[in-house]
């Protein structure tokens, strides 16, 4: 079995245990009809889907020795550039209630943009706005998750 199709039975055992766990929550409060259990359901299905849908790209994918051993080739900055992602990403969870959602994700967009050799700086900065911005809408008003405010405003 090739290690992509056990990646995804691990994801599709992932996401069965997820979605066991959120069914033990309790289904609805007075305050929120829909619960605390929905959510956390629908992202565990989620997870099953792709899972599923990453096996069954494996199944079709045809292996190529060749291309897969030239792919899975370390570069010399790979893991600089992973030491330094998972050290931004430490930052971000430090300075995410500090500096509050909007400027902490945009920074966190542009530097990983930066790390992954994106050197256009006006495309850095509108990705960076750009994708917070869509994130901002899609927690703060369609599913109404309380976010850190911008603590100097």
């Amino acid at each position: 079995m090739a290690i992509e199709r056990r990646i995804a039975v691990l994801v599709v055992a992932f996401g069965s245990v997820a979605a066991a766990i959120s069914n033990s929550f309790s289904k609805s409060t007075s305050v929120d009809p829909v619960g605390p259990a929905k959510y956390p359901f629908i992202i565990s299905l989620i997870i099953i889907l792709l899972g599923a849908l990453m096996f069954i790209s494996t199944i079709k994918k045809k292996d190529d020795t060749e291309n897969a051993k030239d792919k899975t080739k370390e570069k010399p900055g790979d893991i600089l550039k992973l030491a330094i992602t998972i050290l931004v990403g430490i930052m971000y969870i430090y300075l995410f209630d500090k500096l509050g959602f909007i400027i902490t994700n945009t920074i966190f967009i542009f530097t990983m943009l930066f790390i992954f050799e994106e050197r256009n700086i006006k495309n850095m900065v509108f990705y960076s706005i750009l994708t917070t911005l869509i994130l901002y809408g899609i927690f703060k008003i369609g599913l109404d998750v309380l976010l850190p405010p911008i603590p100097f405003l």
